[in-house]
């Protein structure tokens, strides 16, 4: 069957992203606008998932497909981004040109800050 994943054939690792983010099963649930039994199911391996549903979980739980089937990746390093980076991510996304032209020069003149502190420590040493 054609964009469906079967549980047997492969672990999921609901449970463990969920928590990861920090959401409990009904919160999961009214972000996908389902029954929290049926996302339960899928949490169980009761039920199939399909393609779909799973790209809205990795959605939702800021992950990869692979990491949210269980599928390591190897020859590429994955970083997790926190909740604080994704907190700025989000901002950035719903700023207006001119405050993102704000917090784009404050990043920069940051990283530029923590460059120079990092040059004087090695000078020291």
């Amino acid at each position: 069957m054609r964009g469906w994943v079967h549980m047997s054939e492969r672990q999921f690792k609901l449970r463990e992203m969920r928590n990861r983010a920090k959401l409990n099963q009904q919160q999961v649930a009214d972000a996908l606008g389902i029954p929290k039994g049926r996302y339960g199911d899928w949490e169980r391996e009761t039920t199939t998932l399909n393609l779909k549903d799973a790209i809205e979980l990795a959605d939702l739980f800021n992950c990869s497909l692979d990491e949210l089937a269980g599928h390591e990746v190897h020859g590429r390093e994955q970083q997790q981004i926190s909740a604080e980076e994704m907190m700025l991510v989000e901002g950035y996304r719903v700023a207006n040109d001119s405050q993102q032209l704000i917090m784009l020069a404050t990043a920069d003149a940051v990283i530029k800050q923590s460059e120079e502190s990092a040059r004087e420590k090695k000078e020291v040493i």
